[in-house]
């Protein structure tokens, strides 16, 4: 008994730090979440990620690429890496395009019908609500969205 025990703990310190990470790149004029859904499925399984925050992740993936390829001007491919370190899923979403911004407050019903930016105020804030922390950077045309889920 004692022996088990002992095992499973070295088992869990010696896995804590082991990072694995994956990527895949999507074409920028294509709207093919099929494909994005799968790819997070299919590594959150492998790597044992619990279901509640798979789901998290994939809707708030789905959004990211949505809004990305609707307003953000995308030029060329969408590149999303997946990290995952037992603790964090770790989203970095990569393009050519405008940044995306995550408001604190969602848009107002006159901001989202009647102006340009309304849509995106929400998806981003959508975005954030799903992700426990979120960033957004930009810098010569590349934009970065890094999506942060406490596991």
């Amino acid at each position: 008994m004692l022996a088990t025990l002992v095992a499973l703990v070295l088992n869990l310190l010696f896995r804590i730090g082991i990072r694995r990470k994956v990527e895949l790149t999507v074409d920028g004029g294509a709207r093919d979440f099929d494909k994005v859904v799968g790819f997070i499925e299919r590594n959150a399984g492998i790597w044992g990620a619990r279901r509640d925050v798979a789901n998290r992740v994939e809707f708030a993936v789905q959004q990211t690429i949505e809004a990305v390829v609707s307003v953000c001007e995308v030029a060329g491919p969408i590149r999303v890496d997946l990290g995952f370190d037992e603790f964090v899923i770790d989203v970095l979403v990569t393009y050519e395009g405008a940044l995306l911004e995550f408001p604190t407050q969602p848009p107002t019903h006159e901001e989202i019908t009647e102006t340009d930016t309304g849509h995106l105020r929400l998806a981003g804030y959508l975005i954030r609500r799903q992700a426990d922390r979120t960033e957004s950077s930009s810098r010569n045309g590349r934009t970065v969205v890094r999506l942060l889920f406490d596991h």
